[in-house]
């Protein structure tokens, strides 16, 4: 997976915020897992999952990419076209 990281709160609030305690501030919630592998690979899969029958035949890789940068309907945006043209560059098995 080339995309490791939580990029915005707004991804992180559409995972069902994974990782935040009962008594945690939202934006200080959604930095720690950010900050966090683990947790960011899970929100990143749960986003993959949750929207990816509205990327039809596109790859897991480019599905990830552009939820990861519109959400719900990046793979219907032309604005993350440019994430994902990066995302091909910095890693071509793509």
């Amino acid at each position: 997976m080339c995309s490791k990281r939580l990029r915005r709160g707004y991804s992180w609030k559409q995972c069902y915020q994974p990782g935040k305690e009962d008594d945690q501030d939202e934006e200080e919630a959604w930095l720690t897992c950010a900050e966090n592998y683990e947790c960011s690979q899970e929100c990143l899969r749960r986003l993959s999952n949750r929207y990816k029958v509205k990327c039809y035949g596109k790859s897991d890789c480019e599905t990830l990419a552009r939820i990861h940068d519109g959400g719900a309907n990046g793979c219907r945006s032309k604005d993350t076209l440019p994430y994902w043209n990066i995302v091909k560059q910095k890693c071509p098995q793509c």
